[in-house]
């Protein structure tokens, strides 16, 4: 993940690994873009916002030039990354910090970086009560100052 397509549909797709996906697959991806918003929209909101789409909530970001799209809920205990109460930290390396636990997730990858839940304690039995798990990330495009996003 992570691999930049250029040219592709006249724009720039990221997260699609050619090696991965065939042009076929490629094509097929194409259908699925949804479109939310646009990179004017995305700058007069300071540069994120959370859109719903079919499959829930995703959160947009720009980071370093970039539109990234990842579900805004954390994978932890599905709280909102961005919220009305939790609001995320960002970090000058790429990374979101969900609010309740500290957990640092690459924007880029959806890998966490550092610990899995330093802000919790570890409970007797139960641990940090979930396992590590990556945060969900898509593939952005953007068209004509258009942005896609493929939940797919």
């Amino acid at each position: 993940m992570g691999f930049v397509c250029s040219g592709f549909l006249g724009g720039k797709v990221r997260g699609v690994d050619r090696a991965v996906c065939g042009r076929s697959a490629l094509r097929a991806m194409a259908e699925e873009w949804t479109p939310v918003g646009t990179v004017e929209e995305l700058n007069a909101e300071g540069g994120k916002k959370v859109v719903k789409i079919d499959s829930g909530k995703v959160l947009i970001r720009e980071f370093a030039g970039d539109i990234l799209a990842m579900s805004n809920s954390c994978p932890h205990l599905g709280l909102p990354l961005e919220g009305k109460i939790l609001k995320a930290d960002y970090t000058s390396t790429g990374s979101i910090v969900c609010s309740a636990h500290k957990t640092a997730f690459n924007m880029k990858t959806g890998e966490v970086v550092g610990e899995w839940c330093p802000g919790m304690p570890k409970l007797p039995f139960v641990g940090k009560m979930k396992e590590e798990q990556p945060l969900k990330v898509y593939p952005t495009k953007v068209e004509d100052g258009s942005i896609f996003v493929n939940v797919a």
